[in-house]
Parts: structure tokens; sequence; C-alpha cells
């Protein structure tokens, strides 16, 4: 048999999903500075720690197409760690 949820309980449950969904930052990551050139050093530093041997080389492709889009998309470079990041300067 199915229980019902009282109108209490379901005001309860709203009124915490809009507390939690208020804050304007929730989604917002700071990437930093938002320059071509620095999101490379920042790829650069980060493979040469965290990725493969010779994953360095894989930025260099993105950074390429970020200077043409102005978008730096590293998702199909680095799937498992990559990221899309829209209104870079190309510099």
């Amino acid at each position: 048999m199915r229980e019902l949820i009282s109108p209490m309980k379901m005001l309860g449950i709203l009124g915490a999903l809009l507390v939690s969904c208020s804050s304007a930052d929730a989604a917002r990551l700071d990437i930093g500075s938002r320059t071509c050139s620095d999101q490379l050093d920042r790829c650069f530093a980060y493979r040469h720690l965290h990725g493969p041997f010779g994953s360095e080389g894989l930025c260099v492709r993105v950074f390429d197409a970020c200077m043409k889009s102005g978008v730096w998309d590293a998702r199909s470079t680095f799937p498992y760690g990559g990221a899309r990041v829209t209104g870079m300067v190309r510099r």
C-alpha cells in the first residue's frame, strides 16, 4: 500500500530544497586567470604532477584551439579531468 506524504511534510521538503538552491555561487567555479596562456601554464603544471608521462604536450593542442575560438575545452583531450571554459582572453 502506498503512503501519501502529508502537506506539511511536503512543504518542509520544498522549503529545504529552496534554501539549498538559493545560493547564487553554488555551481560557480573560480578558475582564476581567464587567458589562454595562463590556462596553458596551469595545464602544464597539473599534467606534470598528475598526468601520465608526456601528457603535457596535449595541453598545446587545447591551447591552439583556445587561441582560435576563445574557449578552453579540454574535455575531449583529458576526459577524466578536462574542463570547458568559455570567454577566455586570446593571449
